[in-house]
């Protein structure tokens, strides 16, 4: 069955450790085209929420600036980005392919959330555009992660277990990656020490926004587990002081 999905991933963090996170996007599956929205948020005196929908999201940019409206899952917002886009297809093969564009690897978001809830702080947005099906993904486990603080960013992407590739982008240009943990981040020029910190997500693919399509999904993809993190970092670069940071990261095992 013919597969393509394209994904944007936006997110919000503040001073205070309070973060949004959106998905939107659609998902084609043969002649079907699924769209779907979905919101993470973790605030001050909540644990985190959830809210997704099969419904469809707008995401509208001019040049450095994006806006997005998903009122089905009540959320709006507007990101400046304040560092060069970075767009590289991450695999290519027999005619699959999976591009990778982040729009924006540091800057600022202004997110407003239902119920006047109002999120400003640092901001993030990627792209992913891609024909192979996630349930025939070239690696079986990723690791993916973000700083993106008002004067500095990092970005990383790490697959292992079959295809095994790393990508790492300071301040939005290519640089070595190192060491990729959940608790340590290195590249020649710096380190990023990463706290345990709040778990966001920590679920099985088929119970998040998939959890809509699990009745046409295989059941490695329905399994797959999604463990995601804002934790405190610590920054440490060879052209800068140690910066305290908030880092967004995660880990995705397929069964």
């Amino acid at each position: 069955m013919r597969c393509e999905v394209h994904k944007w991933y936006l997110d919000c963090t503040t001073e205070g450790g309070e973060a949004a996170i959106v998905y939107a996007g659609d998902v084609a599956l043969g002649r079907v085209r699924l769209p779907y929205a979905e919101l993470l948020a973790l605030t001050a005196g909540r644990g985190p929420t959830r809210t997704s929908r099969l419904r469809r999201a707008v995401v509208d940019r001019q040049g450095t600036r994006l806006t997005l409206e998903a009122p089905a899952v009540g959320v709006s917002g507007t990101w400046n980005a304040d560092l060069p886009a970075i767009d590289t297809t991450l695999f290519e093969e027999n005619g699959g392919f999976i591009r990778w564009r982040c729009h924006q690897a540091g800057g600022t978001a202004d997110v407003r959330l239902s119920a006047g809830r109002r999120l400003q702080g640092s901001g993030y947005v990627e792209e992913l555009t891609m024909n192979v099906p996630p349930w025939k993904m070239p690696f079986r486990e990723l690791r993916w992660g973000r700083v993106a603080a008002p004067d500095c960013s990092l970005v990383w992407i790490d697959w292992r277990d079959g295809c095994d590739r790393r990508w790492a982008f300071w301040n939005g240009r290519p640089v070595p990656a190192g060491t990729v943990r959940p608790d340590l981040v290195e590249w020649p020029a710096g380190r990023l020490d990463i706290e345990p910190g709040r778990v966001i997500r920590d679920e099985r693919i088929g119970r998040t926004v998939a959890g809509h399509l699990a009745w046409c999904l295989p059941r490695s993809l329905a399994r797959a587990r999604e463990t995601k993190w804002l934790s405190r970092g610590r920054l440490h670069a060879i052209d800068r002081p140690t910066l305290g940071v908030w880092v967004i990261h995660e880990v995705v095992r397929w069964a």
